[in-house]
């Protein structure tokens, strides 16, 4: 068009994307795009890296190769920096392309597993016919294109993630469906260069704590174990034009296991939100109670109320029906290296709330939620979980699922396990075993096997709690994929469902739970947790140090780790820890004596968190900026500077 000023201004405009976004200073009050831990949030509190995060992507090569080798790139203030190899201030395309491979190697990589996106960033995508490894052929052509623009090693980190990821995924990653021509190209050219390796742009050992979006992903040789939380800054879930119909429990504490080598289209995706039931999502727990979706609730696919500010495409539809955020504010945990402790406080959503306070229309349907407090502590081979103050204040019967997989209805699945006093269980689905039910006595451990994947997940309970007398269901389904989305072809699946709960009947008193989840476990491996020694006591590496409300705590005696949630004001003994007030805290000793501690503010609103290491005094060693280290009576005080700092984990080395 020959008009310079308006291309300038256009591409200025554009490159406000590539800016890491500042929660406290954020430009225009714009709260969508990459934070620093790597998370990606569209309608301002949706994590959604899978879906709109992977659109951008696209959307970013493109205007690096579009803009490359002019000069209106040098208009641009790209801005920001990620948070590993991802930084730029935003004066050309080096700037752009460093920036973009920031969002690869720290929002995109720790979140796709054998060329599969995880359910967790997804929004109402999760209810599509065509998600997981079609999701990530769109970012390997991103990934492919980045690379053309980069040189030395940061391209051949690119291709070689290129080839990892066709390596090792379960479903052929087919350029068909790349774009360009000319990234089918280069994609061919990649895979048959030899002096590029297949490789990860992560460590095989990792724990990736995207607390800016209320998400976990933990990784190991042989799994990868993601967790989805929700919080008064974070929607619970995405319903919207009929996609993802039953999402209530989405963002509260679900998990998603998946386990190497296998087909996870086989495990998760559309067939797992079409068969297994919303009200039990592996790790999720809910009253017993039966909800409508918004079609069945309202006759369309939203609630319509005009004079009320309820159209379509209103706020307040936003607000209370497509993306609900939650009431709680503590959601959050520490990293300490590959190691991570998560937490969490159950809340309502927003419309209950709402509802209660009389500011919303009578026929407006709210759902009340149950109350739990917990913790996942992220190891190397077992990831445990705690829970406290399980039940609800409105006296319904509870359901608390410790897992849900599903299988095909030709694969031999079994159920097998030992309860405390030695005695074998044959549990389910093997000649001759029940066909389900709750446990004959407390268990010690229980161990899912799927032949037909060639794959088994264990289950060891901890503190003979309510837990250790789980319900254990097996189960043919059969329900049409439109359950989940009203566009889906009316797809009948049947899939083997196998569910491991506590159920709870109404007026129950509240219970505490604890079990740890140990995948790919031999028989052989669950027994040396210590079966029928009080679990976890004598052999067992694992002990529960306090399984509370007000504070939850593990230590792994084989790692030297002592790992704690506290979630109330005040002060909490932990093991040789004493926290005060809520905070998320992980300490390791290593052989040579050294001290390492991990400190995390899960509540995103404190300024100082103190912890203090009882026993001998220590020095430190090195700290973060924003951590004092000093001696006090009894042991070591740390000072940590959490203002601002949106849940990101500060540590010290002691010694």
């Amino acid at each position: 068009t020959g008009d310079d000023a308006r291309v300038v201004k256009a591409v200025a405009d554009q490159l406000t994307v590539y800016a890491t976004v500042d929660p406290y200073h954020p430009r225009h009050g714009v709260t969508d795009g990459f934070y620093a831990d790597g998370s990606f949030i569209q309608h301002d509190s949706v994590a959604y890296t899978g879906s709109y995060g992977k659109v951008l992507l696209t959307r970013a090569v493109q205007t690096i190769k579009i803009l490359e080798g002019t000069d209106y790139i040098s208009t641009g203030t790209g801005g920001g920096t990620g948070t590993g190899s991802g930084t730029g201030s935003g004066s050309g395309t080096g700037d752009l392309v460093a920036v973009v491979r920031g969002w690869v190697a720290d929002g995109f990589a720790p979140l796709i597993f054998e060329g599969w996106m995880m359910e967790i960033v997804k929004g109402r995508g999760v209810s599509r016919t065509a998600t997981g490894y079609t999701d990530v052929a769109v970012v390997v052509e991103a990934v492919v294109d980045l690379s053309g623009h980069s040189t030395g090693a940061d391209a051949t980190a690119l291709q070689a993630y290129v080839k990892f990821v066709r390596r090792t995924s379960k479903a052929a990653l087919d350029p068909a469906v790349f774009v360009s021509p000319v990234s089918v190209a280069r994609y061919a050219d990649i895979l048959a260069d030899t002096s590029v390796p297949a490789a990860d742009l992560g460590d095989a050992e990792s724990h990736t704590a995207f607390n800016a979006m209320d998400k976990t992903v933990h990784r190991r040789p042989g799994y990868a174990f993601a967790l989805a939380r929700s919080s008064d800054r974070i929607s619970k879930y995405e319903y919207m034009s009929g996609e993802n119909l039953m999402p209530w429990f989405q963002g509260d504490g679900a998990h998603y296991l998946y386990l190497a080598g296998q087909d996870q289209t086989r495990s998760f995706g559309i067939d797992y939100y079409t068969t297994v039931s919303p009200y039990r999502l592996a790790g999720v727990t809910a009253p017993v109670e039966t909800r409508r979706t918004i079609p069945e609730l309202y006759g369309t696919a939203w609630y319509d109320n005009p004079e009320r500010g309820f159209t379509s495409s209103s706020e307040s539809q936003n607000t209370y029906v497509y993306f609900p955020r939650g009431t709680n504010s503590l959601s959050g945990g520490a990293r300490l290296g590959a190691y991570g402790a998560v937490g969490l406080v159950l809340g309502d959503d927003v419309a209950y709330a709402a509802k209660q306070a009389g500011e919303l229309p009578d026929d407006f349907v709210v759902h009340r939620n149950a109350s739990a407090t917990k913790s996942w502590f992220m190891l190397d081979d077992e990831i445990v979980v705690l829970a406290a103050g399980v039940g609800d204040a409105a006296g319904r019967a509870v359901t608390t699922t410790l897992d849900s997989r599903i299988a095909a209805a030709s694969d031999a699945v079994t159920v097998t396990g030992r309860l405390r006093d030695g005695a074998k269980w044959p549990g389910v689905g093997g000649e001759g075993a029940g066909g389900g039910g709750t446990a004959p006595g407390p268990v010690a451990w229980l161990r899912y096997a799927d032949a037909g994947q060639g794959i088994a997940v264990g289950y060891v309970f901890l503190d003979g709690g309510a837990d250790s007398r789980p319900t254990v269901a097996l189960d043919t389904v059969t329900r049409s994929r439109r359950v989940v989305r009203t566009s889906n072809p009316d797809t009948p699946v049947t899939k083997r469902v196998f569910s491991l709960s506590v159920d709870q009947p109404a007026g129950a008193r509240p219970l505490s739970m604890a079990h740890a989840l140990v995948p790919n476990a031999t028989e052989r491996q669950l027994k040396a947790y210590g079966a029928g020694h009080g679990g976890g006591a004598g052999r067992g590496p694992l002990a529960v140090v306090a399984n509370t409300t007000p504070v939850q705590a593990v230590e792994h005696r084989g790692l030297s780790l002592l790992a704690a949630n506290t979630f109330t004001p005040g002060t909490h003994r932990a093991g040789r820890l004493s926290i005060d007030g809520a905070a998320s805290v992980l300490l390791r000793t290593s052989h040579d004596g050294t001290v390492s501690v991990a400190v995390c503010d899960p509540t995103m609103a404190r300024n100082t968190v103190s912890v203090t290491v009882r026993g001998r005094r220590l020095r430190a060693v090195s700290s973060d900026d924003g951590v004092r280290v000093r001696e006090v009576p009894g042991g070591t005080r740390i000072d940590v500077d959490t203002h601002q700092a949106h849940g990101r984990s500060l540590t010290a080395r002691l010694r």
